[in-house]
């Protein structure tokens, strides 16, 4: 029945077998497939059974060396795998499979667009799970995706085999979880059925590739309830028995767990008593760090309970009384880690903006941010720096007369080094007076001792207004490619202005009101080199310190900006809560934030696959967009011109497949720019929007085009991000058209180390 065939496949598994009734056939090895949800979904086929061993043997189905279509059956097989029963009609197939497919998702021209034929995606899913290997196939086929006539007020539809025939991974969880409940009520040992189903549901989140996909979302629930109730009752099993090591196991169990689950409290307060009875307090209270920074970005506090226990390992560690723990002390006086939200596996990013000093320690004049003592102008600026360094005192209130000096030739270093440059450092007159005027502020802070800004008010009044002018003058370079000036410049003052603020004055609220512009200008540079953890964590920054700040504009412009790096790390779903956020204060703000609120709203709801709200939200954007947005009051930290409407609302079409409407509205920008009316950065970032757009129309020319300007704007900007966007791209466009020499061309337009 089954033969041995040669498959240019994965590596093959080896499980064990049995033989079964199949409808009419008779000894069918079972299961004929294997499908793995959790984690990386993996379907493996039976091609050779041994009867001697009752092993069978499976390969992993590779959809690079699939039919066309095959993605869209794979689409099929999980759908059927999360609705109950595995079962749904064919017009429910029919609406949803068609709004999952896009112009690039199989390169299936002569399926054409939008309709799909819900019996032709099942005859791709049937070829997916059966090898040709088996004798009888074909009827094999119709049994692992039967066709289920219904009454015709239902209608008919298609179900997925369950087991013997078909494994599936969460169907074993329910079955494995339901015989621990049973063997626990009689009073049996049900942990080995508790340990399988942590082994299977502990992979990795159900059908993580679907996570915003609503027919996944109820079977994605009731898994993550199920991992989490076997969790509790292994860690109580292994504490109640007499096994070795049982309490470094149950510490290994809670923090698997807990890890992927960070503000799950029920978990981490025995797992933070487990480290503190093994005498790893501070592994203990690091783990409290880490909840206080995830529950600080959703504005929330730890739970009564958790304070109760850090405190508690606090004072085991010979702390004074008075020093005792608050929900977010720990936060404040540590250095700050922290992931990225939705990607727990992402290495751990420290904030360069606060791990150096930017005074006078040590016997060196100032320490750079990490990643910027490489770049070209600091290289040149710190040999400036060195020669003088023997004849510059500390500043102070006595000798503050030597600050004019100094900051009349650090900035003529500073303007000597962008000179030698060159390249996009190239300027007018009035753009150099401008860089003359901030490097010459941002110096004064370079030299800046803590303790000097604390003694009198004059020198934090002068710290203020030198700190306000240099982010005056950074937010107009933002508006051009002096993006590396500006992240250099930013390094200077940020760290002792964020050191100040911390400390009650009567000058806190408007200390606090630079600081939270310092960080959203941090925010906007680091997500441009693609530092999405540090991005975020400059923009939670600047929305704690624009509630110190006790300015409504200012608190929904940094969850603007926050909502921002949630779209450029592809977090759709955390980007629309957090533009919720800011809808709760939308008739306080201004009018440019109020519609640059709703705009943004649009753009998440689009993400969200949500073309109703998408387009509502779209055109109230549009109906309270201020005439002259200049005039509003918060024009200059909102960083939303006339083109943002242009901007995201090509994106939003681009989202429902409409590149006509999108490359029209993107177009507009063209003449925005004549009229000044748009910023370099800005267009540059439009650039490959429009790329992406013609790539959708199939329009060889004018996208070759405008991949070409993207790719020379983003090396302009000193951008990464714009690079790997204009590379994904290039790579979409020799998918399109591998033989096209225009398209290969391109490739010599990228940085060496991108080829």
């Amino acid at each position: 029945m089954l033969k041995e065939i040669s498959l240019n496949e994965e590596p093959h598994g080896i499980y064990p077998i049995k033989w079964v009734q199949a409808g009419i056939l008779d000894n069918v090895p079972s299961p004929l497939v294997r499908v793995t949800t959790c984690g990386s979904l993996k379907i493996e086929v039976l091609y050779m059974a041994d009867t001697q061993s009752s092993l069978g043997h499976y390969h992993t189905v590779s959809l690079e060396r699939s039919r066309k279509g095959s993605s869209t059956g794979l689409t099929l097989l999980k759908m059927l795998a999360s609705l109950p029963g595995h079962y749904a009609s064919k017009d429910w197939l029919t609406e949803h499979l068609s709004s999952t497919r896009n112009y690039e998702s199989d390169d299936e021209e002569e399926w054409g667009r939008g309709f799909v034929r819900v019996d032709n995606v099942v005859y791709l899913l049937r070829h997916l799970l059966c090898s040709q290997s088996i004798s009888w196939h074909e009827n094999v086929r119709k049994v692992l995706v039967s066709y289920v006539r219904n009454h015709r007020e239902s209608g008919p539809g298609y179900q997925l085999a369950g087991e013997p025939l078909l494994w599936l991974d969460v169907d074993s969880i329910i079955s494995s979880f339901k015989k621990a409940v049973s063997l626990e009520k009689q009073g049996k040992d049900a942990c080995s059925y508790w340990e399988h189903v942590h082994a299977l549901a502990s992979k990795g989140s159900y059908l993580s590739d679907e996570p915003y996909s609503d027919w996944a979302k109820d079977k994605r629930l009731e898994i993550e309830g199920y991992l989490r109730h076997c969790v509790h009752r292994i860690h109580h099993f292994y504490l109640s028995s007499d096994r070795e090591n049982r309490e470094e196991q149950a510490i290994m169990l809670l923090r698997q767990y807990w890890q992927t689950h960070l503000t799950d409290e029920d978990i981490l307060r025995p797992l933070m008593e487990l480290l503190g009875k093994n005498a790893r307090v501070q592994e203990a209270l690091d783990c409290y760090q880490r909840l206080c920074e995830r529950l600080a970005m959703e504005e929330e506090a730890p739970d009564p309970q958790t304070l109760e226990i850090a405190q508690n390992l606090h004072s085991h560690r010979g702390q004074e009384k008075d020093e005792a723990l608050t929900p977010f002390s720990i936060v404040n006086t540590q250095p700050i880690i922290i992931r990225a939200v939705g990607n727990e596996n992402r290495d751990e990013a420290k904030l360069t903006f606060m791990q150096k000093n930017a005074s006078v320690e040590n016997g060196k004049p100032f320490f750079l941010p990490d990643g910027l003592s490489q770049a070209p102008l600091w290289r040149r600026l710190s040999r400036t720096l060195e020669d003088h360094h023997a004849s510059l005192p500390l500043l102070s209130a006595e000798n503050d007369k030597v600050l004019p000096s100094i900051s009349t030739a650090i900035s003529e270093g500073i303007m000597t080094a962008a000179a030698h440059l060159g390249g996009g450092f190239d300027m007018d007159m009035p753009r150099r007076q401008l860089l003359q005027q901030i490097f010459g502020m941002a110096t004064a802070s370079i030299f800046l001792s803590p303790s000097s800004l604390q003694s009198t008010a004059s020198n934090i009044e002068q710290f203020i207004s030198q700190c306000d002018a240099n982010i005056s003058g950074c937010w107009q370079l933002m508006n051009g490619c002096n993006i590396v000036m500006v992240q250099s410049v930013l390094s200077t003052w940020l760290p002792s202005l964020d050191r100040l603020v911390k400390q009650p004055s009567k000058y806190q609220k408007k200390l606090a009101h630079l600081a939270t512009e310092g960080y959203i200008l941090a925010g906007l540079i680091t997500i441009l080199q693609q530092n999405y953890s540090e991005a975020e964590w400059c923009c939670v920054q600047a929305v704690n310190y624009s509630r110190l700040a006790d300015d409504v504009n200012l608190y929904v412009a940094a969850l603007k900006h926050l909502a921002t790096k949630y779209l450029d790390a592809n977090y759709p779903l955390k980007m629309l809560q957090t533009y919720q956020k800011a809808l709760n204060s939308i008739n306080d703000v201004s009018p440019l934030l109020r519609s640059r609120t709703y705009l943004g709203l649009a753009l998440a709801y689009a993400r969200c696959k949500q073309e109703k709200e998408a387009f509502d939200y779209l055109g109230l954007a549009q109906e309270t967009f201020p005439e002259k947005p200049e005039d509003d009051s918060s024009f200059t930290f909102a960083d939303c011109g006339i083109t943002s409407l242009n901007h995201y609302g090509g994106l939003i079409y681009l989202e429902f497949n409409q590149p006509d409407k999108a490359l029209h509205i993107f177009d507009e920008v063209n003449t925005l720019q004549l009229k000044g009316l748009a910023s370099e950065r800005t267009v540059i970032e439009i650039m490959n929007c429009q790329a992406e757009a013609a790539l959708m129309q199939q329009d060889l020319e004018l996208s070759s085009t405008l991949l070409a300007k993207g790719i020379e704007g983003a090396m302009k900007l000193h951008s990464k991000k714009r690079l790997q966007e204009s590379q994904m791209i290039y790579q979409k466009m020799c998918h399109q058209w591998p033989h096209e020499a225009k398209v290969r061309a391109l490739a010599t337009l990228f940085p060496p180390e991108m080829n």
